[in-house]
């Protein structure tokens, strides 16, 4: 995915490999959107979610294991279905991208 985003003009933030590396990078970064993996680790995301709700950043949940795997409170997110191509993982983040609260920041350079 980062490979094929980077590819794209995309600023990667992260990975992050638990749940706890992901609200900290919510946290202490800025970032325009977020593909969140259904289960980090073994373990849920709500948490996650929620966070990424509270900071009003679109995010879609990228899972194999279908909707029913994800938090109820969330169900009506976004979901990219594995395994995706490359067509569909820039389709969703495009898509995310459109529904941004605030306006896209650009940095060029």
């Amino acid at each position: 995915m980062e490979e094929q985003l980077s590819a794209c003009g995309a600023a990667i933030v992260g990975p992050a490999a638990s749940a706890d590396q992901a609200l900290q990078i919510i946290a202490e970064s800025s970032f325009d959107v977020a593909l969140l993996d259904g289960n980090l680790g073994g373990h849920g995301v709500d948490e996650i979610a929620a966070a990424l709700t509270r900071r009003n950043i679109p995010f879609a949940f990228a899972t194999g294991y279908g909707a029913e795997g994800l938090p109820r409170s969330f169900q009506q997110v976004r979901v990219l279905a594995k395994p995706f191509s490359e067509e569909q993982l820039i389709g969703t983040v495009v898509a995310l991208l459109e529904h941004r609260p605030d306006p896209l920041r650009v940095v060029s350079g």
